[in-house]
């Protein structure tokens, strides 16, 4: 198992892709990868970019095609809203 709690808050769609699409191929069979982002529906957004602290919010359905994107099949993806974040599950068959 991979897990990056917060690493795709700091990257836009191409990075994350890219460093996802990565990760993935060093899992091995039966391998699982967690990687987190803030939610678009963070309650704390509007104080975080108050005191300039930008990230890059996603929705559910985003994760979802960004995860798609990098030739992850839909049947191995999961998304777990967590209290304002988000945490991509995909695991390797």
């Amino acid at each position: 198992m991979a897990w990056s709690a917060g690493g795709g808050d700091y990257l836009d769609d191409e990075a994350f892709c890219h460093l996802l699409a990565h990760l993935f191929r060093q899992l091995k069979s039966g391998g699982e990868l967690v990687m987190g982002s803030f939610s678009a529906n963070n309650p704390s957004r509007d104080y975080m970019e108050a005191f300039g602290w930008f990230m890059n919010h996603r929705t559910d359905d985003e994760f979802f095609k960004l995860a798609r994107r990098c030739a992850i099949p839909a049947k191995n993806i999961a998304i777990e809203p967590i209290e304002g974040n988000l945490f991509l599950r995909v695991r390797k068959a």
